[in-house]
């Protein structure tokens, strides 16, 4: 086989290749974000190469002729669209208007005119294309086509050099600038587009076109470094980086499964999540025994679980291809630990005095009216304690509200200690404090209330160098659920009852019903 048949194939192979290209383009557009323009590269580039193969095998002028007509369809818009890719590789929001795209498509375009009409406009672009037999040795067994230059074909050497010119200053500028993830590529293409320049400007020196053009082939080269420069932060560089961060290298376990819930890939932190070594191709049931987990997985409903004290949600997502199509699932185990955690921290901030660690007084009322309106709590007895720190004022305003403080503190981890579990305690103002007892005879609940109040005032108090004795004053309501009384009247009988602790002379427990 011949080197002209070689460089024939050679040539339709890369036309065949950039329609492949300029295919994939279209079809992932959405994917890619845009940068649709590129596409336009490839199917001119196609045009062109396609034309020039064939018109490299037609053996007649007229043939020749018009596979060279099929080459213009596209060859002087290759540089009007890299100018506009490279604006857009300066600026990704850079739009052309329709008015700048027919401006600098002008000389392109009766370029292309005035070629598909010769050789009725013979002269103006070309004049006297014959076939060279004579030189055929020297471009590989070729007879090329050969054209008189005409006016019009240097006006377009010479707008050509001036685009490019445009490009390679473009480029030079995005280097210069050294910001940005491009900056490094910029310095090639600008290498690339100012030799680019250089090769474009010996025809202006010749009345005419001779041998293989081999500008062919440069511009190939020239259309896939810009697709490699365009699309490398993306898909190089952005895209497997951001794999990489949420499925390789994430701290949530995760697999992929195919549609048979078979393990087709798996992150480190699953490697670790499971007791057993990840087998490629091993279905999900090898790997645990909890039903709810792979019905949960199956019908793709988050799932709550626990495992080595951590709290996960399993989460279960469609893999779908570019047509949408489901193919597998992507499982995640989202560990919600610290969430959890965080939120149980909140949930006790918000229902505790911050000093003394008790309930506070919105959990208290928050309890006991849900406590009330329960029905399976419907005619309980229970009481109400209320307890008030006797002189309060006097030993803040001796010995500071410093000292005051860690008395509150103190005084509510003694009562605690001295109260039945699960029993409602909690700080209801300043100095004073509210105790819920249920379903107890009355005698119990008056012995444990004056248990504490009697705790309280045998309890020494050291506070820095002070050694302190306080009194509280306790008042107890009996009562009943589902008398039609609001809690605001059960408090209400609880104070009063405090009150006549407090005029009884203080340090002592009343009750009333």
């Amino acid at each position: 086989m011949g080197f002209n048949l070689l460089l024939v194939g050679f040539t339709i192979a890369l036309a065949i290749l950039d329609l492949v290209v300029y295919i994939f383009i279209v079809i992932n557009y959405r994917q890619s974000k845009g940068l649709w323009q590129v596409g336009l590269i490839f199917i001119l580039e196609f045009i062109y190469g396609l034309a020039y193969g064939l018109e490299m095998v037609a053996t007649d002028l007229n043939t020749k002729i018009l596979f060279n007509h099929m080459q213009y369809l596209g060859i002087p818009f290759i540089v009007v669209v890299w100018f506009y890719i490279t604006k857009i590789f300066e600026n990704p929001r850079f739009v052309m208007s329709f008015k700048q795209m027919i401006l600098i498509s002008l000389v392109p375009i009766i370029i292309m005119i005035t070629v598909q009409l010769y050789p009725w406009s013979n002269g103006i672009y070309y004049a006297d294309g014959y076939i060279d037999f004579a030189n055929a040795s020297a471009n590989l067994g070729l007879a090329v086509l050969v054209f008189t230059k005409g006016p019009l074909y240097y006006v377009g050497v010479f707008y050509t050099a001036i685009l490019i010119g445009a490009v390679t200053y473009t480029y030079y500028k995005v280097w210069k600038a050294k910001k940005g993830y491009r900056s490094k590529e910029a310095f090639w293409l600008t290498i690339l587009s100012a030799f680019s320049l250089i090769a474009v400007l010996p025809p202006l020196f010749s009345r005419q076109t001779s041998g293989i053009d081999f500008s062919l082939y440069f511009l190939q080269f020239i259309a896939y470094i810009i697709l490699f420069t365009m699309f490398k932060y993306e898909t190089i560089d952005l895209k497997p980086s951001a794999h990489r961060s949420t499925f390789e290298t994430s701290s949530d376990p995760m697999i992929i499964v195919d549609d048979a819930y078979d393990i087709i890939s798996w992150n480190h932190a699953f490697a670790h999540f499971i007791e057993k070594p990840v087998v490629y191709r091993a279905n999900i049931t090898d790997f645990t025994t909890n039903k709810e987990l792979i019905d949960s997985i199956k019908i793709q409903k988050a799932y709550g679980f626990t495992l080595h004290d951590r709290h996960f949600i399993l989460e279960t997502t469609d893999v779908r291809n570019h047509a949408g199509h489901k193919n597998g699932y992507l499982i995640r185990f989202n560990d919600m630990t610290s969430y959890i955690e965080r939120i149980a921290v909140l949930d006790y901030e918000a229902t505790h005095d911050e000093l003394t660690n008790i309930f506070n007084r919105r959990a208290f009322f928050d309890q006991m009216e849900k406590y009330l309106t329960e029905k399976v709590n419907q005619f309980e007895p229970f009481a109400l304690v209320m307890l008030d720190i006797d002189d309060f004022k006097k030993i803040n305003d001796t010995y500071g509200h410093v000292v005051g403080d860690c008395i509150l503190e103190e005084m509510c981890s003694v009562i605690r200690k001295e109260l039945p579990d699960k029993v409602l305690f909690s700080r209801y103002g300043g100095e004073e404090f509210m105790i819920h007892l249920r379903n107890m005879a009355d005698d119990v609940v008056c012995a444990i209330a004056d248990h504490v109040r009697q705790t309280v005032a045998d309890h020494l108090f050291r506070v820095q160098e002070h050694e302190l004795h306080i009194q509280v004053s306790v008042g107890i309501s009996i009562n009943r659920t589902g008398d039609n009384v609001t809690l605001r009247e059960y408090i209400n009988k609880t104070d009063e009852a405090m009150y006549m602790s407090k005029k009884a002379g203080k340090n002592r427990c009343t009750s009333i019903r």
